[in-house]
């Protein structure tokens, strides 16, 4: 058994038995959809630079470079994410702590966001 911070809670997480329930973070799930909205955008040429995303969507632009590295998350990170299957202790706030230290290498990034590998 191991006790985690989830955000202003805590949660009991014991070892060795899978989360049955699905637990979607809805800050979590529309952080990596403004982010590969972003990236979609700067692909398609539909805007020429963050700052120009930022502008159009009102955002800060520090917030919105922020979110490039979740643009280049694993597959299976989004699939268990919109699952609900995240670990515990994963939010959007300790995605977004953890931004500037994302690896590339998807099973670096599973290992770090605290998933099973």
């Amino acid at each position: 058994m191991i006790v985690r911070r989830k955000g202003q809670e805590m949660k009991l997480v014991i070892g060795g038995l899978k989360n049955k329930s699905q637990n979607s973070d809805p800050s979590l799930i529309s952080l990596i959809a403004k982010a590969r909205h972003l990236k979609a955008k700067l692909q398609d040429g539909a805007v020429s630079s963050i700052k120009e995303f930022a502008e159009v969507n009102s955002m800060d632009h520090g917030d919105a470079k922020s979110l490039m590295p979740f643009a280049y998350l694993a597959p299976s990170i989004i699939e268990d994410i919109l699952a609900g299957h995240q670990p515990a202790e994963l939010t959007a706030v300790r995605m977004k702590e953890l931004a500037r230290h994302l690896p590339h290498i998807w099973s670096e990034q599973r290992q770090l966001l605290g998933f099973p590998i």
